[in-house]
């Protein structure tokens, strides 16, 4: 697998999980992050 987000995105949406206050979209960002970092698709669906 290949990483799918630029360093950049990746430093914006890791800001994003620190602000955001709704745990849904909390978990949905550290899903796409989880996946970034080439984690199965069982890692990632236990975070969701």
């Amino acid at each position: 697998m290949h990483k799918i987000l630029t360093s950049t995105k990746r430093i914006e949406f890791e800001k994003l999980v620190r602000r955001t206050k709704n745990i849904d979209e909390k978990d949905r960002l550290r899903a796409v992050l989880a996946y970034d970092l080439v984690h199965d698709v069982y890692d990632v669906a236990e975070i969701l």
